[in-house]
């Protein structure tokens, strides 16, 4: 998970320098690499580039390549007017997270299956996916250390369910009430985590 999260700042990185062309070539570095240990990041990263390029045909060669690295599924497609492609948009994938939310080893590992596209889950697209990861470190920074007493082993935070009627935009938003922070209004798009993953890095140092 180290790499993936490492793979994720950079590619953050290079979205603030607004550099397609390096952050292009970190994503190709990566697929190259002999074993796809970070899972679908960097296919849906730059399958999200070249589609803002307009490059179908690129775009279809490199949705080859993800099914024979994943086993035959095929890439999830852009988010449509139907949907934002939020994490909130899996109402299935909320709910196991949600039973596992408040035992840590157990939310860590369910979030890890996701992220790496373990056998058995879905494939999400790339705003659900950044969602995903940045739970995943808010679950890490709330993980219990082995000098906590043992009423402080459960991650203290409630997993943020959009219900009907809820005045919530953003799975993050309830997290923002807790005081783990989120950025205001995120709709999932690229850059949109990149608040959460930055004070969840600088709360674990």
């Amino acid at each position: 998970m180290d790499e993936l999260i490492d793979l994720m700042q950079q590619v953050e990185f290079f979205e603030v320098l607004g550099d397609d062309q390096a952050l292009a070539e970190r994503l190709l570095s990566q697929l190259n690499t002999s074993a796809p240990t970070t899972g679908p990041l960097p296919y849906l990263q730059l399958l999200e580039l070249l589609g803002r390029r307009g490059d179908r045909e690129a775009c279809e060669r490199l949705r080859a390549r993800f099914g024979e690295c994943f086993d035959g599924r095929a890439a999830p497609v852009p988010a449509n007017a139907r949907g934002t492609g939020e994490l909130q948009d899996f109402p299935d994938v909320l709910a196991r997270l949600q039973q596992a939310w408040r035992e840590p080893h157990a939310a860590l590992a369910a979030l890890q299956r996701l992220l790496l596209a373990a056998p058995g889950e879905p494939l999400l697209p790339l705003p659900a996916y950044r969602d995903a990861l940045a739970l995943y470190l808010v679950a890490r920074d709330h993980a219990p250390r082995t000098d906590r007493p043992d009423d402080a082993q459960a991650v203290d935070l409630l997993l943020p369910l959009v219900l009907p009627g809820d005045d919530v935009t953003s799975i993050f938003d309830r997290l923002d009430e807790q005081g783990v922070g989120a950025p205001a209004g995120a709709t999932g798009a690229i850059g949109d985590t990149a608040g959460v993953t930055d004070r969840a890095n600088a709360r674990s140092r």
